[in-house]
């Protein structure tokens, strides 16, 4: 798996980031499982960072490698039962790597399902994990551990708001930070005025001043 292509232009501040956590996850030696785990603040972009790497990763696959793919969305997902939450996403996680429809917790103990996995390369994005628990039971009690589960050259981002979550799992710990202040100008044009870059105005003697609105706004 490489890196191909640029991310969206409207991603503002997240080409650098996504580049960044890619780099990681090819980079690296391809003979064992390894989990990256994207920490952040809620709001300051985990998810989009997970969703564009996923999304890159998948489209450069080797075909020949034979990857299975899945994303796990909200996964603390609030209002929701847990364990009865966790449960179905173990289903639905396993039931897409597996190509089987609605496996059972207790269809993942059998042998030959462990054995299969065991010799299945996969990229799973596990979206929004709150506790330490909620990523040992999508992992099948595996996490700490993780070899014992996937083929060598998986990997595992894990996204979440509880640095405990990844460090449960010694996981590579990438942290997400908000945007900076250009960053954050740019991204306030784009929604603002759908602005890609900053407007100068030509009578400004070579000041560069921005022109954000030349019309009076309207009660």
């Amino acid at each position: 798996m490489s890196p191909t292509r640029q991310f969206n232009n409207y991603l503002v501040g997240m080409n650098s980031r996504v580049a960044e956590v890619v780099q990681r996850l090819v980079m690296k030696e391809m003979d064992t499982v390894r989990i990256v785990g994207l920490c952040g603040m809620g709001g300051v972009g985990k998810t989009t960072v997970a969703q564009a790497c996923y999304d890159n990763l998948r489209d450069s696959a080797d075909e020949k490698a034979n990857t299975k793919f899945h994303f796990v969305n909200r996964v603390g997902q609030n209002g929701v039962n847990d364990q009865d939450r966790v449960e179905g996403l173990v289903r639905e996680l396993y039931s897409k790597l597996l190509s089987e429809d609605s496996l059972s917790r207790e269809d993942l103990n059998i042998e030959h399902r462990r054995g299969r996995l065991l010799k299945t390369r996969v990229l799973v994005v596990l979206d929004d994990v709150h506790t330490p628990s909620q990523l040992d039971e999508l992992l099948l009690q595996d996490a700490s551990d993780p070899r014992k589960l996937f083929a060598p050259g998986s990997r595992i981002i894990v996204t979440t708001r509880n640095r405990k979550v990844l460090e449960h799992v010694k996981a590579e710990i990438h942290s997400v930070g908000p945007l900076d202040v250009n960053e954050s100008l740019q991204l306030f044009k784009l929604h603002a005025f759908s602005l890609g870059s900053p407007v100068v105005d030509d009578d400004d003697d070579g000041e560069g001043f921005i022109i954000l609105q030349r019309q009076p706004v309207g009660a």
